[in-house]
């Protein structure tokens, strides 16, 4: 069991296509919307003993969760030496879906869900270490 997690970095914000793509991953799971489908706010996914935590952050104004989480994660890619292109990458990124599991969930469901919705926003995901694509391809570490 882990107790991950993670940021996406949406470069196509598809809101309804995370919240339907969740809904078909849960395997039997409640899960709860927050917010209309195409715009939600939070989507928490409850298993037996745990629970899958996504909140949506849009750069609203400066130093708000989208600015801070931003401009935290591209330092860290920085000084890890990041290419270009991939920090342009994030950078243009107009949502962030931060992804919290409660107290834990197991390994696999977690790997599965994060990959789904790393692809449905045509994205890029940060687990602390690294900066991945959808396969998991590592594009930068810190």
């Amino acid at each position: 069991m882990l107790n991950p997690s993670r940021t996406v970095f949406a470069l196509n914000p598809d809101y309804a296509t995370v919240a339907l793509w969740l809904e078909d991953a849960a395997h039997g799971a409640h899960v709860n919307i927050a917010g209309p489908r195409d715009g939600w706010q939070r989507i928490t996914v409850f298993f037996p003993a745990a629970r899958l935590t996504l909140t949506a952050l849009e750069d609203v104004a400066p130093g708000d969760s989208f600015s801070t989480t931003m401009t935290s994660i591209l330092s860290l890619l920085r000084k890890g030496g990041a290419a270009p292109d991939t920090l342009a990458r994030v950078e243009s990124s107009p949502l962030i879906i931060s992804i919290v599991a409660e107290p834990a969930v197991p390994h696999t469901v977690f790997a599965s869900v994060i990959p789904g919705v790393v692809e449905a926003v045509e994205g890029l995901v940060f687990d602390g270490g690294a900066l991945k694509n959808a396969a998991g391809d590592v594009l930068a570490q810190i």
